[in-house]
Order: structure tokens, then C-alpha cells, then sequence
């Protein structure tokens, strides 16, 4: 039998041993549970290829043209301009004129500068003349390529009858140099009547309506009639065909004949002259006539 001393003893003995049982479980690492291995992520679905775009040409768009505002235009002639360019010196004037040509002299001088990169310059003749008007200077802005004025500017001939507007921007050389902002075409050239209508004219008659298709035909029938026309021939001493190449001109052979006259041409007597051939490049006659006795 055990006493209770005994008793006592052995369950705390007991007590001890299970709370070191139990502290060394808990110590006891513990390990995580394996994890499952990760799937790989799926590709994300290609997008489709796109079509090449066709490259696109930007297309230029000029600006529209600007006309400038012209205030107290007045209408002068060009000999006004001429005589009294100071008094309209920065005045917007309106005349008329007849084109003679394009030139440059209105460009590219310094006391009154115009670029001929940006600008052109043309003439007009002297009123009731063919004389250029050296002395009225006129320049223009190029226009653009779809511009009406440069469609005006292209088709110009000698002698159609302008109207013109602009701007007198300077007097140097005590000439008018005038910037042209507005060209305006009232009368084109008459053209020349042609040769055959004033042939026509001046006999009186009605001209053709077909001249120049009459005109070629002739030429035509006459280069016909000219082919017609054999080369001039003649035989040489051998028998032979000598042409001249031209029509109706007659060559002599390639070598002259040399023969000696008969002796009894002359009254049955051999002249004594005749005695020797006939000299070099001489056509002798074929008969000669006795000489006639004047009584």
C-alpha cells in the first residue's frame, strides 16, 4: 500500500513527464502541405495580321486667290503715266493697252524692286503703233498654275487689246513702274488674211473658204508636172546617152567631135584656114557656105 506521501510523488512525477511530452509536440515543426504545380498561363489568342494600307498622297490644295481691295481707281491712259508719273506715284489706276510681248525690264532693280523669281513683266505698245512703251514699266505676280490669269497670260498674242489694273509703286528714273494686280482681255487680233485671200480680195472676188487646202494641191500638181520632165540627152562620139540632170538644158558630150572639113566645100578649093583640124572643145560645122560676091 502506498502512503499518500508516496502518492503525492508519483503524480507529480506523472504530471511532469506529460508536460514535457506535450511541449516537445508543440515544438515539433510542422510542413505546409505540398502545393499542386501551376499550370502554365495559356498564350493570349494572336491577334489577325492587318492588310498593308495603301499609302494615300496628300493632295495640295492652293489657297484661293486674293484679290486686293483697289480703292479711288483712275482712269488714265498710258501716255498720262508717261508724261506725269509722280502725280500717280501710290495711286491705283485702270488703262488700256495693246500687248506687244513679255520682257524683263520691269524686274530685278533696286529702286523699284521686283523679283523675277515672283514676277514677270510685259509690254504694251504706243498708241496707233508697233513701237514698244519701254517707258511704262509693268510687273505682275506669277500666277498660280490653276490660276485664271496665267490661262489668260499663256494664250496672249501681239496686238490683243488689254484692260489693265494696278498699282503705281514707285517713279524712279522719272518712269512709271506699275504693279499689274488685274489683266483683262476686251479684243483679240484680228487675224491677216492669208496670201490667196488677198489675191483674191484684190481682184475682187470672193475668197475660198479652202485656200490653204488649194494652195497645197497646186504645189502638189506642180512638183508632179516637174517629175514628168525628162533630162535633156544627147550621144557622145561613142554612141552613148549624155543626160544633164536638168529638164530642158542640152549638154554637149563628154568629148567633143574633131573632124576635118571636106576639102571641096569651098567652090572645090581646100581653104588654106581649114587646113588643120578645128581646135579642142569646138564643135566644127558641118558645112559652110561659100562666101557671096558682091557685083
Amino acid at each position: 500500500m502506498l502512503t499518500n506521501r508516496q502518492l503525492g510523488i508519483t503524480l507529480s512525477l506523472t504530471l511532469m513527464i506529460a508536460v514535457g511530452q506535450i511541449g516537445a509536440v508543440g515544438a515539433a515543426p510542422t510542413k505546409a502541405p505540398a502545393k499542386a504545380p501551376a499550370r502554365p498561363a495559356a498564350k493570349p489568342a494572336a491577334a489577325p495580321a492587318k492588310k498593308p494600307e495603301a499609302p494615300t498622297t496628300a493632295v495640295k490644295t492652293e489657297p484661293p486667290k486674293v484679290e486686293p481691295v483697289l480703292d479711288n481707281v483712275q482712269d488714265v491712259t498710258p501716255d498720262d503715266l508717261v508724261n506725269k508719273p509722280h502725280e500717280y506715284l501710290n495711286k491705283n489706276v485702270k488703262f488700256q493697252g495693246d500687248f506687244s510681248s513679255f520682257s524683263s525690264l520691269a524686274l530685278d532693280y533696286k529702286p523699284a524692286m521686283k523679283p523675277s523669281k515672283s514676277f514677270l513683266s510685259f509690254l504694251i505698245f504706243k498708241k496707233d503703233t508697233h513701237v514698244p512703251l519701254s517707258e511704262l514699266k509693268m510687273a505682275m505676280a506669277i500666277p498660280k498654275e490653276k490660276d485664271p490669269d496665267n490661262t489668260l497670260l499663256a494664250t496672249l498674242k501681239e496686238g490683243d487689246q488689254l484692260e489693265l489694273v494696278g498699282k503705281v509703286f514707285s517713279a524712279a528714273l522719272d518712269d512709271p513702274w506699275v504693279e499689274i494686280f488685274k489683266v483683262k482681255k476686251l479684243n483679240a487680233k484680228p487675224e491677216e488674211p492669208k496670201e490667196g485671200e488677198r489675191k483674191a480680195a484684190a481682184d475682187g472676188q470672193s475668197p475660198s473658204p479652202d485656200v490653204a487646202k488649194d494652195k497645197d494641191k497646186n504645189a502638189q500638181d506642180e512638183a508632179k508636172k516637174r517629175s514628168d520632165v525628162k533630162p535633156s540627152e544627147t550621144k557622145n562620139k561613142g554612141g552613148e546617152h549624155v543626160y544633164s540632170g536638168k529638164p530642158g538644158i542640152k549638154v554637149a558630150p563628154g568629148k567633143p567631135e574633131i573632124a576635118p572639113i571636106p576639102a571641096d566645100v569651098v567652090d572645090g578649093k581646100k581653104p588654106a584656114v581649114l587646113d588643120k583640124n578645128a581646135p579642142p572643145a569646138v564643135r566644127p560645122s558641118h558645112t559652110i557656105k561659100a562666101p557671096v560676091k558682091v557685083k
